[in-house]
């Protein structure tokens, strides 16, 4: 599965600790995909344990489901400063790069047109509006 590492603030990473959880017992039965990883949790909780200003999440598809499933656009710190959209708006970008299968870290980073005619787009437009990580 592809993945992209995608660089968070301590407060994004502080914010994700609060609501990324690594199981849900016995309702996780039920999902199809669960809103839980403890990929995700331990990734947020070592990072935080390094004690840098910003720490790098090598985050997959589920992972960004996840984020996207507890994370909502107006959540706060604990100051009061406003995280979760850009949050969001990270865990978006990278997954429409998946998608797209720009920048992965099975077959490292590669050009927009590459990348769209391995996807078998024979003429991309240059203004399609996507933005990259």
């Amino acid at each position: 599965m592809d993945r992209l590492n995608v660089e968070f603030s301590r407060e994004e990473l502080w914010l994700l600790h609060d609501h990324v959880r690594h199981e849900m017992g016995p309702a996780e039965d039920h999902w199809r995909l669960p809103p839980v990883s403890k990929d995700l949790n331990d990734q947020v909780a070592f990072a935080l344990a390094v004690e840098q200003d910003t720490a790098m999440l090598d985050l997959d598809e589920p992972c960004c489901l996840v984020i996207d499933y507890w994370i909502r656009r107006g959540m706060t710190n604990r100051f009061g400063v406003q995280l979760g959209e850009s949050i969001l708006t990270k865990v978006f970008k990278t997954r429409q790069s998946l998608a797209m299968g720009f920048k992965t870290s099975r077959d490292g980073d590669r050009a927009y047109f590459e990348a769209l005619a391995a996807a078998g787009d024979d003429k991309p437009e240059e203004s399609s509006g996507l933005g990259l990580i």
